[in-house]
């Protein structure tokens, strides 16, 4: 019974929509899958070679992922581990697991604040485009009014997140209107008198031990 259960499967699986390749039929959502996790993959490594692309001063915030997005992302690596454990399909089931994880970095979404311009929602802004912004304190959206050479105003709105809003508008300020937050500046001055009693400190324990 097992065996012709298995042929079954196996006349079933040969009669599936789709490209048969060594034995495995790639499906539309198959197809479907493989270019969401390209989009989002994407998605992450363009972030991270700004990054590393934009020059110092710069300021980087990850934002966390909504709530609903994980949920979608759970419910994909759950699906990828059951697609292996139940219909031991590994590279189907690899792949969706690839995915549930690629969209949870993804929706972490980068946000870079540097002195050449603005990375957010997967955009980058140079500065002499930005017109005007503005927050909704809500939602946390930038809502941003850009104008590239030769062309029309544009409105745009990035998801950023109520998390850091109120840091990376004080960044925006710094770098587009060379505005510094008194933030900022109490920081710094908290840091060096850190770092001079950190010296102190040393010198002291080296006079004692000599």
């Amino acid at each position: 019974m097992s065996s012709e259960a298995a042929s079954k499967a196996q006349n079933a699986q040969a009669t599936m929509p789709g490209i048969h390749i060594a034995g495995m039929t790639i499906t539309i959502i198959d197809l479907l899958y493989l270019g969401m996790l390209i989009f989002l993959l994407y998605q992450v490594v363009r972030a991270i070679r700004m990054e590393r692309k934009l020059e110092e001063p710069k300021y980087s915030f990850s934002t966390r992922p909504k709530s609903i997005n994980m949920v979608l992302m759970s419910i994909i690596f759950i699906f990828g581990v059951m697609t292996i454990v139940s219909q031991k399909e590994y590279a189907r089931g690899v792949m969706m697991m690839f995915l549930g994880i690629t969209f949870y970095f993804s929706s972490k979404n980068k946000v870079i604040v540097s002195q050449e311009g603005l990375f957010a929602d997967n955009k980058f802004i140079p500065w002499q485009e930005l017109r005007k912004w503005a927050w909704d304190t809500k939602t946390g959206n930038l809502v941003i009014i850009t104008k590239e050479f030769g062309k029309n105003e544009t409105r745009q709105v990035l998801q950023i997140g109520r998390t850091h809003m109120s840091e990376i508008n004080a960044r925006i300020r710094e770098f587009k209107l060379g505005k510094k937050s008194a933030m900022f500046q109490e920081k710094a001055q908290e840091k060096a008198l850190s770092e001079e009693e950190q010296a102190s400190q040393t010198e002291k324990s080296e006079t004692t031990e000599s």
